[in-house]
């Protein structure tokens, strides 16, 4: 859709509409005759008077959040609601729009909204735990997260909140439990270590990050030195080899992530 036509076909239509087209000062034209449909009609002209459909809104509420426009894109997003209340991604989006600006009770009257429209959609379910975990209030947001991954037991993404929930209720073996079921040992034991840290049980974390640690360590063994070989006396006019480290060094361990779904259906 080429947007850069959008203001003069839609003030042309304003004017012909509100009279803004003003007949000469010469004597009263008569009448036209009343137009007859035609076979060769324009479509462009035929689809000009269908109001917006809620794709097309939705994809202009992308381009204006994409230009940073906010105001004007929850506006669009609320106005394609209204036109199709069954338009579930306007509702993602508008409640990630308000997460942005803080806005959390805002965001949960808006997945609330939605999940009267579809109260099964897994999406909606997750991200309203999710809201309550911003208001750090994860005993709401674990049966959330536990019925999302049982409406889709395929995406991995709502068991991983799931296993957060618990681990900030201090539930960490069962958190491990779950984290095991969507990453490897050693991602999970490192996540359960930063949910110890962020519930200020700093002896669990350190014991959690020492095994996840020895985990890595285990996966990825140093390379063995191989023997030395005898050489011959190098040519004095080349400069001696730089010296390479015998392993590289760790890697950075991951990070834990809270998990927002907004993808379109």
């Amino acid at each position: 859709m080429n947007l850069a036509r959008w203001a003069p076909i839609s003030l042309l239509l304003m004017l012909i509409g509100a009279g803004g087209l003003l007949p000469g000062c010469a004597s009263k034209p008569a009448d036209p005759p009343a137009a007859q449909p035609s076979a060769t009609a324009d479509p462009f002209d035929a689809g000009a008077k269908r109001p917006p459909t809620p794709q097309t809104l939705y994809s202009l509420a992308q381009i204006l959040a994409s230009q940073g426009r906010d105001a004007e894109c929850a506006s669009v997003l609320a106005q394609s609601i209204r036109q199709n209340p069954k338009f579930l991604p306007a509702y993602c989006d508008l409640a990630e729009l308000h997460l942005r600006h803080g806005q959390v009770q805002q965001a949960m009257q808006t997945l609330l909204a939605a999940l009267k429209v579809a109260p099964k959609d897994p999406r909606l379910v997750n991200n309203l735990g999710m809201c309550f975990i911003l208001k750090k209030d994860p005993k709401a947001a674990l049966p959330l997260f536990t019925r999302a991954a049982a409406l889709a037991p395929a995406e991995p993404r709502y068991r991983a909140n799931m296993a957060m929930a618990l681990g900030l209720l201090g539930r960490y073996d069962e958190s491990l439990a779950v984290y095991l079921q969507v990453v490897n040992e050693c991602d999970a034991h490192h996540n359960v270590g930063v949910l110890c840290r962020t519930s200020g049980n700093e002896s669990r974390a350190s014991l959690q990050f020492a095994r996840s640690a020895a985990l890595a360590s285990a996966n990825n063994p140093p390379p063995a030195k191989r023997p030395t070989l005898p050489s011959a006396q190098p040519s004095p006019a080349l400069a001696p080899a730089a010296s390479v480290p015998s392993s590289p060094p760790p890697a950075t361990m991951p990070v834990i992530h809270m998990h927002v779904d907004t993808s379109a259906k």
